[in-house]
C-alpha cells in the first residue's frame, strides 16, 4: 500500500524532513504526536506494518549513534597493510563490500581504506600489484556518540563511502557505510523484495529500464561508468542523491557521469523503476 500525499501524517511528515524553522520549537511534541498516530492507525488498518516499521525508524534516526548503526569490530573484515596484494583481492572477490579497512599490527590502527576498484586497477598494470600503501586512501574517524543525521550529511557532503568508528579509549570500534545509515529506514523493506526477477531491459539506443534494486555493479558494467557513492543498489544511490524518498506521483530525476536517470515508479517507499537515458539523448 503507498503513502497518499494528502494524509495529514504524510504532509506532518514532509515537514519534519524539510526541517521548517517555525516548527523546529515543537519537534519533540510532533514527534509524540505522529507515533500515537502510527499507532492508532496501524491498529484500524489505515497504515500497514511497512509503513508504520518505516516511520518508526524515522522518528528514531535523530536519536541514534554511530555505535547503533556500525558493523561491530568482532564482525570487522580488514587486512594487514603488509599483505600481498594478490592475496587481498582473491579475499575481496569472496567478500560482499567494496571497500576494506587497512590496519598496521592490529585492527585498533586502521591507517587506510582500500577499494577493491583500486585493487584490481593495479593488479592490471602490474602482475604482483603495487604496495598496499601506495594505493589505499586516507581513513575517516568518527567518534561512537556521533548522531548518525549528521554523519550522513558529513559523508556525503565530503565523499566520505566508509567510516571507522572509534571509542572512548581510541580504539576501533566498529565500520559504518552510508548505506549501513541509511538501511536504518529502508532496510527491512528492501529485504522483502524478490531479487530473481529480470533487473535490467535494454530499449535500443543505449536506453534501458531497471529495476531499483539492481546492483550498481551491474549498472556501472552496463553503462560502462563508476559510481563513486557506497551503496549496493540503484535504489539507495539516487534516494541519497535525491536526499529524500520520492513519493509516487513525483516527477524526480538525477543526473549523472552522462546519464539521466528517470523514475518511473515508486512503490511502498521504494524507487522500483527507473529509465536511463544518455543525457545527449534526452
Amino acid at each position: 500500500m503507498g503513502m497518499d500525499e494528502g494524509n495529514p501524517l504524510i504532509r506532518t511528515l514532509g515537514r519534519l524532513f524539510r526541517g521548517d524553522s517555525d516548527k523546529q520549537k515543537q519537534e519533540d511534541k510532533m514527534e509524540e504526536e505522529i507515533i500515537q498516530i502510527v499507532s492508532e492507525g496501524h491498529e484500524q488498518g489505515a497504515i500497514d506494518a511497512q509503513e508504520a516499521k518505516m516511520i518508526s525508524n524515522i522518528m528514531e534516526f535523530d536519536d541514534k549513534m554511530a555505535s547503533d548503526v556500525m558493523n561491530h569490530r568482532k564482525n570487522l573484515v580488514a587486512f594487514d597493510v603488509e599483505m600481498p596484494l594478490r592475496e587481498i583481492a582473491k579475499n575481496m572477490a569472496d567478500g560482499q563490500y567494496s571497500r576494506y579497512p587497512i590496519y598496521e599490527n592490529d585492527v585498533d590502527n586502521i591507517v587506510g581504506i582500500l577499494h577493491i576498484k583500486d585493487v584490481l586497477k593495479s593488479l592490471l598494470a602490474c602482475p604482483e600489484g603495487k604496495a598496499v600503501r601506495e594505493i589505499m586512501r586516507q581513513p575517516y574517524f568518527v567518534p561512537e556518540t556521533q548522531n548518525i543525521s549528521r554523519l550522513f550529511r558529513e559523508m556525503k557532503n565530503n565523499s566520505h563511502h566508509l567510516a571507522i568508528v572509534i571509542d572512548e579509549y581510541g580504539q576501533t570500534a566498529g565500520v559504518i557505510s552510508m548505506e549501513d545509515i541509511l538501511e536504518e529506514i529502508v532496510g527491512n523493506i528492501l529485504d522483502e523484495y524478490d531479487v530473481d526477477e529480470h533487473f535490467i531491459q535494454e530499449l535500443g539506443n543505449q536506453i534501458y529500464l531497471m529495476k531499483g534494486l539492481t546492483e550498481l555493479s551491474d549498472v556501472e558494467d552496463v553503462l560502462d561508468i563508476e559510481f563513486d557513492d557506497d551503496f549496493e543498489t540503484l535504489n539507495g544511490f539516487l534516494i541519497a542523491r535525491l536526499e529524500h524518498i520520492p513519493a509516487e506521483d513525483e516527477e524526480a530525476s538525477v543526473s549523472y557521469r552522462g546519464y539521466h536517470f528517470q523514475i518511473i515508479r515508486v512503490e511502498d517507499n521504494t524507487i522500483d523503476m527507473v529509465k536511463v537515458t544518455p543525457e545527449d539523448k534526452d
